[in-house]
């Protein structure tokens, strides 16, 4: 009987032994295992970010002077280096905003990059930009009139406010390609005037925000002496800026844009007389000048 007793009670210690050693070992493996930390889903986070630089990108590209980028603009000092600075801002944002997969990272630099276009459209032309035309003016006027009985009495005070105007909604031009091609060879670009025969532009025009109906684009060339080419009386003519000013323009698209698109523009400019010097090619919708690109032709 003694001998049972003890053998049980042996079977039962190495059980008791046998299960807090388990646990022990269990717990060390559970102390051991990484800790699990569940990161915040920041797709909305970033998506809404990304909206939100989309409108201030779209109401930056509004306030740019297009009075200021007639052929009369081009002749101020420098004028020539800040617009292509703004040019290469614009396509670095809107690159940047059209990733398919955006980071963080991405967001920061089109934030960064959208401050300096800011800064540089805020004192481009002397400060003249269409945004400082356009902000509310107050006249208010307090003459004074002598009475008879030699009282001063003032004049009721009139105040005239001009309402801002509403910014456009844009088109955005994506790899503009402006070049001269060779009058004797087919498909042949030249940087010489006396090979060129006509010029080649075409673009890329998108807006991942807004649809349009029956909007138009419009394309002025500029030769070295400033003069808008006008080859095709069929297809060139005027239209008006923003500021109400009208220029002239050497090609003119119209077309109906569902958001999201990619709309592609060609078109071939074939003037009478091709000089040696700089040309400048503009691009317009909505009044708002949206790309522009120049060639030197020797």
């Amino acid at each position: 009987m003694k001998d049972t007793r003890n053998i049980l009670l042996l079977v039962v210690s190495l059980c008791l032994v046998g299960t807090w050693a388990y646990h022990i070992y269990d717990k060390n493996n559970y102390a051991q295992e990484p800790v699990v930390v569940v990161k915040k889903d920041t797709v909305a986070e970033q998506k809404a970010v990304n909206d939100s630089l989309r409108t201030s990108y779209s109401k930056t590209l509004a306030q740019l002077d297009t009075t200021a980028r007639s052929k009369d603009s081009m002749n101020i000092t420098g004028y020539a280096v800040k617009t292509s600075e703004i040019d290469n801002l614009r396509n670095e944002i809107y690159a940047i905003l059209n990733l398919n997969a955006i980071t963080k990272e991405d967001l920061r630099r089109a934030e960064v990059k959208l401050k300096l276009l800011q800064q540089k459209i805020g004192t481009s032309d002397n400060g003249n930009t269409e945004i400082s035309k356009q902000t509310k003016t107050s006249e208010v006027k307090n003459p004074v009139v002598v009475s008879s009985d030699s009282k001063v009495k003032p004049e009721t005070k009139t105040v005239v406010q001009n309402k801002q105007e509403a910014e456009p909604v844009l088109l955005n031009t994506v790899n503009i390609s402006f070049r001269a091609f060779q009058a004797a060879a087919k498909d042949q670009p030249t940087t010489k005037a006396d090979d060129a025969g006509y010029f080649a532009v075409s673009c890329l025009l998108q807006n991942v925000m807004a649809s349009f109906t029956d909007t138009d684009v419009y394309l002025v060339l500029t030769d070295p002496e400033g003069n808008v080419i006008q080859d095709d009386q069929w297809q060139a003519g005027m239209f008006s800026t923003r500021s109400n000013t009208r220029i002239p323009y050497s090609r003119k698209s119209s077309f109906s844009y569902a958001k999201g698109d990619t709309k592609r523009i060609t078109v071939n400019i074939k003037p009478s007389e091709i000089l040696q010097g700089s040309y400048s090619l503009q691009i317009y919708h909505n009044g708002t000048r949206i790309g522009k690109s120049d060639l030197r032709l020797n």
